[in-house]
């Protein structure tokens, strides 16, 4: 089939994350493609997600294990339906990361060599991966030389660090009163406004900083009232902060000195990543990038992904996307000869490690 035709047919999965059935059909539809590989293959299911390892070892002491995720985010039918113009394959999934899937599957039903290679796929990663990845190395007796993830940065760079996450809901409370007499209630928009202010003076050196160690928050939503002559009572309002040098619980433990009342819901926390640049097998990595590329950048960048589940074992990973533009976006696309070389750097990289 090759990687132009697979990664074709994967984004017509519409595997947006919690969509059950199209992963399921994802996974099937992998195996079946494989079936005559001879290869391993165990799936997994932990709190409704589905997660597929690949492998052409029973043993789970690999020399590579790669990783991707099959989930998407929301969109309209039609970019479901692939499409080619010029060198772009365009559709959801494209750079996000069903390009650099077919690259990994076809690696990995192609390889004849001695050496042990794992791949894992994922449906849950674009929700914060806790049920896939998360959930893999809690359950299995793993190791691995080197993980290779081809979900961060862009063009080529390498992305050798990631921002954290934390995630919060917050329920302000008020109190009720009539529009005409607002000093006898207190505006829980307000209150909570007022909060988020206080949050991003003490965290913020700037309210949108560049990529470095300062904090970001995004003031995702914020809910409250009903009717136009009332003083809201209640309002509900998410958080969500990306750094890479803070503890979560710091920023949990001030909002609670600002408001003991305040109902606080973590819905996601994660540790930021760092890989290590002088493990000799990341050094054999960049090795190859630069012979196959004849160049190799290393950046931090503000995203975040499965990889930072392994660097938290001491694992080292390796983060390189293809080229490829507009993530989440109507235009989302991948360069196919930038696939094809991503191919060529893997199928290197196997001889080397």
């Amino acid at each position: 089939m090759g990687i132009e035709s697979l990664a074709k047919n994967l984004i017509g999965f519409k595997t947006t994350t919690g969509n059950v059935d199209e992963a399921v059909k994802c996974f099937n539809f992998i195996k079946k493609y494989l079936k005559d590989a001879g290869l391993f293959f165990k799936d997994y299911c932990f709190n409704n997600y589905h997660s597929l390892l690949i492998s052409n070892t029973k043993n789970f002491d690999f020399d590579i294990l790669f990783n991707g995720h099959i989930d998407v985010v929301s969109a309209k039918d039609e970019l479901f339906e692939p499409k080619i113009v010029g060198d772009f394959l365009i559709g959801r999934g494209a750079i996000d990361m069903k390009g650099a899937d077919s690259v990994m599957i076809e690696v990995i039903k192609n390889y004849a060599g001695d050496k042990k290679i794992g791949l894992l796929l994922t449906s849950d990663e674009e929700i914060g991966g806790f049920n896939g990845v998360g959930e893999f190395v809690k359950h299995e007796k793993f190791s691995s030389k080197l993980i290779v993830v081809p979900d961060g940065g862009s063009n080529y760079d390498i992305t050798v660090s990631e921002k954290g996450v934390l995630q919060l809901h917050l329920t302000i409370k008020g109190k009720n009163a009539h529009s005409s007499t607002l000093d006898e209630g207190i505006n829980a928009i307000s209150k909570a406004y007022e909060l988020f202010l206080k949050i991003v003076e003490k965290f913020c050196k700037q309210k949108s900083p560049p990529i470095d160690d300062n904090v970001s928050i995004n003031l995702a939503f914020l809910h409250s009232g009903e009717i136009y002559n009332q003083v809201p009572d209640i309002a509900k309002m998410g958080l969500d902060f990306r750094f890479f040098k803070l503890d979560p619980n710091e920023i949990i433990e001030y909002i609670k000195s600002l408001d003991p009342e305040i109902k606080i819901d973590i819905y996601a926390k994660a540790d930021s990543f760092e890989t290590d640049v002088d493990n000799p097998y990341f050094l054999k990595f960049l090795n190859v990038v630069e012979h196959k590329l004849g160049k190799q950048k290393m950046v931090k960048t503000n995203g975040a992904s499965d990889a930072r589940f392994f660097s938290q074992l001491g694992l080292p990973v390796a983060i390189m996307n293809p080229i490829g533009f507009n993530f989440h976006g109507d235009d989302e696309k991948v360069s196919i000869v930038s696939l094809l070389e991503l191919k060529e750097i893997y199928e290197k990289l196997m001889e080397e490690i």
